[in-house]
């Protein structure tokens, strides 16, 4: 073989050794994990595109560079170095390490490292290998799961609670009420009697804001303008926010509709704006903004709200300029009982509401925050059409109620306590009563009574039924029946599958014996 087919020959593995680092490179390049490469003197040698688009810095801004001059922060620095020198002093070639490491940007990266080290024959270290895979999504998704466990779990939880609760509540409220208009009561009794109510009054507010949280309050949607919504509560937010509390709106004249409970909605507004005004001691601003926007399906995703179409949404924003939330504390702000007032000052409730109100309106809420730049709350709507003009009308102011006329109404009520309260209030006031404690009995009761019964008072959780069924049932034998529905607490299966619940007046727990009686009086024609 002469010279020139040698030096042929060794150009030509030359150049096939080149292509294959070519080729190497360009798969390096292009796999969905980062390549990290350390030299034998451990000095950044590669640091790949994938590495630059997961953590943020240039290869320019890495490579060449030992541990202490990495741009990364100086724990994460330690962390690295950690792994690396753990790697080369021990007896194994390869090795996993999973890194909660901060990005460019001050983003928290998740980060799964398939370190290697490469040596030659002699054994001695060539370069340290490290494949790394950004788990940050994957682990977005996991902690939004657990939550979702989480709030479920309490959820379930806080509704049985409330079911009893209520029930109590309305006996202790309801008698509490009738004592304290009772003209014959000594002043010092009224007096004592108020006082037991206003706690009682708490009690209830505090029950509906565990039933928010929880999805189990009974959903009356309506499409309406949120415009009007925060412009009918204004002068309750400024009472709410103080003096010291500048309260500004910036609302979209063209604002679309969208179909939510009203109380709800308001109350979502209320939360926000208190836990707003606690965050601005010294005073501020709070600037309540609505406007129409597109969501499309990666914005959603993002957002925790992967099961809601993308598409127009209506945004109702709540702004202060106060202290914001701090970074360790902003993945618990929508957790139930989480608070960071002192004891006594707060129930933790509040956020965990809202974030139940819009979980079952089908819509979802953003935070942006930052220590000392004051936070704001996004909340997004799905927009609807409006079918017919909204209404403005305020409803007509409550009058005391005189004696009925005899119509016979049939009480269905499982708790004894509330069942005695009813039949006691409506004997009280001219109506004949029949009772009933469970589903079979109350069918049973109609059956056998051959009068006229002009309505049915039932309960919507009741023993071994449904309320709604059960008064699906007896319409069928009395077409003519008014029913009205009373409810403290309601479970995922109680109203599914049911026209009558979304058509019929609902009576919420706990109640007093006015509100039983102005219920009673609408259903029937004003009797």
């Amino acid at each position: 073989m002469t010279n020139t087919d040698q030096e042929s020959g060794v150009a030509a593995r030359n150049a096939k050794l080149e292509s294959a680092v070519q080729e190497l490179n360009y798969h390096l390049e292009n796999i969905p994990l980062a390549v990290v490469q350390w030299s034998a003197d451990l000095r950044i040698q590669r640091w790949s595109g994938q590495a630059a688009r997961v953590f943020g810095w240039c290869a320019d801004e890495v490579v060449n560079r030992g541990f202490s001059r990495l741009p990364f922060r100086t724990k994460d620095r330690q962390l690295i170095r950690r792994m690396v020198h753990g790697l080369v002093r021990g007896t194994g070639s390869s090795v996993a390490h999973r890194l909660q490491l901060q990005a460019k940007d001050r983003r928290a990266v998740t980060s799964l490292w398939y370190c290697s080290v490469l040596r030659d024959r002699v054994g001695h270290m060539v370069s340290v290998m490290a494949l790394v895979e950004d788990l940050s999504e994957q682990v977005r998704i996991e902690q939004q799961f657990h939550q979702a466990q989480k709030m479920e779990a309490v959820g379930r939880l806080a509704g049985g609670i409330v079911h009893d609760f209520n029930n109590l509540l309305t006996v202790i409220n309801g008698y509490c009420d009738l004592l304290a208009r009772n003209p014959d009561a000594a002043p010092a009794v009224r007096d004592g009697v108020a006082r037991v109510l206003e706690a009682g009054r708490r009690a209830a507010a505090l029950t509906h804001q565990l039933l928010a949280f929880s999805r189990q309050q009974v959903f009356q949607p309506s499409k309406l303008d949120l415009n009007g919504v925060v412009e009918d509560i204004r002068h309750m937010l400024g009472r709410i926010i103080g003096e010291d509390v500048v309260l500004v709106l910036t609302l979209e004249p063209r604002l679309q509709h969208v179909e939510v409970d009203a109380n709800q909605i308001g109350q979502v507004i209320v939360n926000l704006a208190v836990n707003a005004r606690d965050a601005m001691p010294s005073g501020g601003r709070l600037i309540i903004e609505t406007s129409n926007v597109h969501l499309d399906r990666e914005f959603l995703s993002r957002q925790g709200g992967e099961r809601l179409p993308a598409g127009e949404y209506v945004c109702l924003a709540l702004s202060d300029t106060g202290t914001g939330v701090p970074p360790d504390v902003l993945p618990k702000i929508f957790e139930p009982f989480f608070t960071t007032k002192e004891s006594g000052k707060g129930t933790g409730l509040g956020l965990a509401t809202v974030y139940g109100i819009l979980q079952q309106s089908g819509g979802l809420i953003d935070v942006e925050t930052a220590p000392g730049g004051g936070t704001t709350f996004r909340v997004y709507l799905p927009a609807v059409a409006p079918t017919l003009p909204l209404s403005t009308a305020k409803p007509a102011a409550r009058q005391t109620l005189g004696p009925a006329n005899a119509a016979m109404v049939l009480v269905v009520e499982d708790d004894p306590m509330v069942r005695e309260f009813v039949t006691e209030v409506l004997t009280a006031h001219g109506y004949q009563t029949l009772e009933a404690g469970t589903a079979v009995e109350a069918v049973s009761v109609s059956e056998g009574f051959a009068g006229d019964i002009h309505a049915l008072i039932t309960d919507l959780v009741l023993p071994a039924g449904r309320g709604v069924d059960v008064a699906e049932r007896i319409r069928q034998m009395r077409p003519d029946l008014k029913i009205l529905l009373i409810s403290g607490y309601v479970d995922a299966g109680q109203l599914d599958g049911s026209q009558l619940a979304s058509t019929q007046p609902l009576l919420r727990k706990p109640f007093t014996a006015l509100d039983l009686l102005h219920a009673l009086q609408e259903i029937l024609g004003g009797a």
